[in-house]
C-alpha cells in the first residue's frame, strides 16, 4: 500500500530531517491553532498522530470507543478556514451519522460548545452539511447499498 499510514499503538519514530522537523512543527502549530476554533478538544497523542501525517491514505484502527470518529472530525476541520475546502465524512448509513453521539451529533456540540453559529457557521440539515463563513463544506454521507458512487467524480480534499 503506497501512500498509505498505519497508525498502531505502538508508534515507530522516523528518521526526519531537519527541514522535515520544522514542517512537522509549522504543521502542528497550524494544525492546533485550527482545531482551538472549531474543536473544544484537544487531540490524543495518536489522534495527532493521524492528523499531521501527510500520507493520502490512512488506517485507524481500534477497539469501540478508541477516539477514531472523533479523529477523521477533526481531520475535516482542519481545512475549514480555506476557500475552497471540501470534507466529506462517510458512515456506512445515515443512522449512524445521526444516532446520538454519532458524528453529526459530535459535530453538532462542538458547533455549540465553540459558537460556530457566531463565527458564522451554518447547519443545512437537506444536505447534511456545515458551511463554513470561507465558503468551506463539511459534508456528511453514508456509503450503504453502493450509494457511495454518488459521491464520485466530486472533489473532495479530505
Amino acid at each position: 500500500m503506497e501512500d498509505t499510514a498505519i497508525v498502531e499503538d505502538e508508534a515507530v519514530e522516523p528518521v526526519l530531517t531537519p527541514a522535515e522537523r520544522v514542517d512537522g512543527i509549522r504543521r502542528l502549530a497550524e494544525s492546533l491553532r485550527v482545531l482551538a476554533q472549531w474543536c473544544p478538544q484537544k487531540p490524543s497523542p495518536k489522534q495527532l498522530q493521524f492528523l499531521l501525517d501527510p500520507t493520502p491514505t490512512q488506517l485507524y484502527g481500534g477497539a469501540v470507543g478508541g477516539g477514531k470518529s472523533v479523529a477523521m472530525l477533526m481531520g475535516a476541520l482542519q481545512g475549514v478556514n480555506k476557500a475552497a475546502w471540501r470534507a466529506l465524512v462517510l458512515r456506512e448509513d445515515l443512522t449512524d451519522l445521526e444516532l446520538s453521539g454519532g458524528m453529526i451529533d459530535i459535530a453538532k456540540t462542538w458547533a455549540r460548545e465553540c459558537g460556530w453559529v457566531e463565527y458564522g457557521v451554518r447547519w443545512v440539515h437537506t444536505g447534511k452539511r456545515w458551511v463554513f463563513p470561507s465558503g468551506a463544506i463539511l459534508q456528511f454521507g453514508y456509503a450503504a447499498g453502493g450509494q457511495h458512487s454518488r459521491y464520485l467524480g466530486s472533489e473532495w480534499d479530505y
